[in-house]
């Protein structure tokens, strides 16, 4: 990769002086080349990526690994002021950090047991979190109920009354699943705990039972910035083409930012369509993500998507702290959900939001809906009433439409999506990049920060929402 493209995220050396082998040449998509499977606005263009070029595990060889970032964004002394995240500037931010206790206070909980007439899937269970920076130390656990205490879950997890028979033995009945309760959540910054009978066993009869649990919240022994990969999907990647464009300029991007890049090829779901590959692509780096502990957030971004302004940093659009229940960062259109791009953080709330999407219309048979994995994403979210832990955002922030642009000047990232004729214009529009750069990049990091902190902190009626499709 040139040397000065690798250091430097001014959109002119993005946009005209890549020399890579997949150059992203404003002028090098073919006007023939055109994705035969362009698709409705809201349908995903993941149709076409060249198997050869991914490696065996369908990551670029390249990839940064679980503690590499851009070599000018490690080091408290050196930090551009684009590079901001979560709160502050990144040094205020290692400052902060600085300052911060070695161990929070212990934390003592009672979580009544779920119902057991009812899978836990869905039930929700109870969260353990620590702030930022922070991770959960388990001190002590106890499944079960202590002797004459009829006092700690006098009302059930559904807040139902629970008789005081059920809730007085005259010795504990229980026992220490301490080792049960670290594997869940020792090491984490947050992790949810569903006290049922599958997860412990039941040395108490009839008799009502608790989880108690005691913890702590201990400081990490370094600063920890969130790590991000990148993933695309295609399975027939043409040379000059608007695909291959995308392709280059989201590899190039990630490593000038620091971030970890994926790119999957190969269609193995033959008895599916093709864009369930993208929901099978999503699915293989979540469990990646949480077997590996490589990275916290996952960008998915479609293949017919061009970045307007390469400056911005992911770690932009990402909640803040105090918002840790929200895994998924999503827009929505005039016909909902869009699924074209997304943030999702690796968390189990993820990897069974993805599986459930895969498996909607298995249980769903007689539902045809118009934009099928996008839809079912979209239904698996409203019907399960997921909105603790996904928020809709404003589209111009990563998901813009070409010809909706001057609404709002500065954005991360147009959308072609169902865009016919797309290598023509994907050429107009990179052409019109180099010609309005001020145009495309007027937001800086911070101000675009701003913007968000002030959408985040709406009250949630305020904000955005999507709705049951049918």
């Amino acid at each position: 990769m040139n040397n000065k493209l690798k250091n430097n995220t001014d959109v002119n050396n993005l946009n005209e002086n890549n020399t890579e082998e997949n150059n992203l040449d404003k002028n090098n998509t073919d006007e023939n080349n055109t994705d035969e499977n362009s698709t409705d606005k809201n349908n995903t263009n993941e149709n076409n990526t060249n198997e050869n070029n991914t490696n065996e595990n369908n990551t670029n060889e390249n990839n940064t690994d679980e503690n590499n970032t851009d070599e000018n964004n490690t080091d408290e002394d050196n930090i551009d002021e684009s590079n901001i995240y979560v709160n502050n500037t990144l040094k205020n931010d290692i400052n902060d950090f600085d300052s911060l206790e070695e161990v929070l206070p212990l934390t003592s909980k009672y979580l009544c047991e779920l119902k057991e007439n009812q899978p836990y899937e869905s039930q929700k269970g109870y969260v353990l979190s620590c702030p930022s920076q922070y991770t959960i130390s388990v001190n002590y656990t106890f499944y079960g109920r202590y002797a004459n205490d009829i006092e700690n879950c006098e009302t059930g997890s559904d807040n139902r009354y629970i008789k005081e028979d059920y809730r007085y033995t005259e010795v504990d009945c229980g026992y220490d699943p301490i080792r049960v309760v670290k594997d869940l959540c020792e090491g984490k910054e947050e992790c949810t705990l569903k006290p049922y009978n599958d997860f412990f066993e039941n040395r108490c009869g009839v008799i009502y039972k608790y989880l108690h649990i005691k913890y702590q919240c201990i400081k990490n022994k370094e600063f920890k910035k969130p790590r991000i990969a990148l993933v695309k999907y295609h399975d027939q990647i043409k040379s000059n083409t608007e695909v291959e464009n995308s392709i280059s300029e989201a590899y190039q991007y990630s490593k000038i930012h620091g971030y970890e890049f994926q790119l999957y090829s190969e269609r193995y779901d033959t008895e599916r369509a093709i864009y369930y590959m993208k929901l099978h692509s999503i699915l293989e780096s979540l469990i990646i993500g949480l077997k590996e502990k490589k990275y916290d957030w996952i960008f998915w971004s479609d293949a017919d998507t061009i970045i307007s302004n390469p400056n911005i940093k992911l770690e932009t659009f990402l909640p803040p702290d105090e918002m840790n229940q929200i895994h998924l960062v999503i827009a929505s259109d005039y016909n909902g959900l869009n699924s074209g791009i997304f943030l999702l953080r690796v968390h189990p709330w993820s990897l069974n939001m993805i599986i459930r999407s895969l498996s909607y219309y298995y249980y769903n048979p007689y539902r045809l809906l118009k934009f099928h994995d996008q839809s079912s994403q979209n239904n698996v979210l409203t019907k399960s009433d997921e909105k603790d832990h996904y928020i809709i955002v404003p589209q111009y922030w990563f998901n813009r439409y070409y010809e909706v642009i001057d609404g709002n000047k500065g954005g991360f990232l147009i959308h072609l999506a169902g865009v016919h004729n797309k290598a023509n214009v994907a050429k107009i529009v990179r052409l019109d990049i180099m010609k309005n750069i001020e145009l495309y990049t007027s937001k800086t990091n911070e101000e675009l920060r701003d913007e968000i902190l002030q959408y985040y902190n709406l009250p949630r009626e305020d904000q955005n929402e999507i709705y049951t499709q049918f």
